[in-house]
């Protein structure tokens, strides 16, 4: 999904004609519920000022069925949708920098973990310059050290009595860096036993977890930009987001 901040990167374009870049503009964010006012402004943030003198609802209005002028707003129809994949737009990277923001959005709202901040500026970094694998095993590492954040600081007590329960040899963990003693997929079957996570959420997580063993060791293993996208969409919806900034005592 074209993002506004991405914007840019496209409307100046001398190829589009003026309702190319109305379209595209409608596009960002999802193309749903937008005001023209909201348009304009992006378009105008954008650097194209001379957008201000541009009478965006007639262009919409004239778009022949590409766009609808609904209660919340104009939105793009399926054919609009359609229309601006045939602009190429899918083709400039823009979904990797969407990805890309999206992450340091996380770090900028407060990643408490440092050690996790590293972990998730080195996955933005690879992503950004395609280093594939390199994304997928970083981005891993720094969720489930988001998740052993989340748990030392919330969950301590429940977790070791669910791990002593199913290893009598269990050490209890009295720091981060003791979770580090159970496998991964271990770690995962204890986290939906104490209920931090639900048993689909842990699932998609034991996927995550074999697709980054698939890109962590030398293979023929083969992948593109949208398998690692995925990934990185489904981490920041499971992970980062409901636990960037959990990770404190309540």
């Amino acid at each position: 999904m074209l993002k506004s901040e991405n914007l840019k990167e496209v409307v100046h374009n001398k190829n589009f004609a003026r309702k190319d870049i109305v379209l595209i503009a409608l596009h960002c964010d999802g193309g749903v519920g937008k005001k023209v006012s909201e348009i304009r402004k992006n378009l105008t943030d954008a650097g194209l000022r001379k957008s201000s003198q541009w009478n965006i609802s007639y262009i919409l209005g004239r778009l022949n069925g590409l766009a609808i002028n609904t209660k919340d707003g104009w939105e793009l129809t399926a054919e609009g949708r359609n229309a601006v994949s045939k602009l190429g737009i899918a083709n400039k990277r823009l979904e990797a920098d969407s990805f890309a923001l999206d992450l340091r959005d996380l770090i900028n709202k407060g990643i408490v973990s440092e050690d996790t901040k590293d972990f998730v500026l080195e996955a933005v970094s690879c992503y950004e310059i395609g280093h594939w694998r390199s994304a997928v095993v970083l981005s891993w590492i720094g969720a489930v050290n988001l998740l052993y954040e989340f748990v030392f600081q919330n969950k301590l007590s429940a977790f070791n009595a669910e791990a002593l329960k199913r290893d009598q040899k269990w050490k209890t963990a009295t720091c981060v860096e003791d979770f580090t003693r159970l496998k991964e997929f271990d770690f995962l079957q204890i986290l939906t036993a104490i209920s931090v996570v639900g048993k689909s959420t842990k699932n998609e997580l034991e996927a995550r977890l074999k697709f980054r063993n698939s890109c962590g060791h030398p293979n023929s293993f083969k992948l593109s930009e949208r398998s690692v996208s995925s990934h990185l969409e489904i981490l920041i919806l499971n992970v980062y987001e409901p636990f960037s900034l959990s990770n404190v005592v309540k």
